[in-house]
């Protein structure tokens, strides 16, 4: 991102926490994990799906992070949910 927009890496994040409040890795992380969180709601998503279209690499990652942002495994989380 820093690179599209001509900026330096360290400038690019500084710029990114003034105007935000947060750095630019927690943000996508947390719109990666919401968007993961949606997208479990749907019972025809396979996890290994979501964790695809989220940007992950495999189920292990997502399961990591949702775990820590939700205190959940996003299978535990698909099961708490009404559907």
């Amino acid at each position: 991102m820093a690179a599209r927009l001509g900026l330096s890496r360290s400038r690019f994040e500084h710029l990114f926490k003034v105007q935000t409040g947060t750095t630019f890795r927690r943000y996508v992380r947390t719109t990666r994990l919401a968007r993961a969180r949606v997208l479990l709601q749907d019972p025809r998503l396979r996890v290994k799906e979501v964790a695809s279209r989220c940007g992950y690499a495999n189920t292990s990652s997502l399961t990591r992070g949702f775990e820590c942002e939700y205190g959940l495994s996003p299978s535990a989380y698909r099961g708490s949910t009404p559907g």
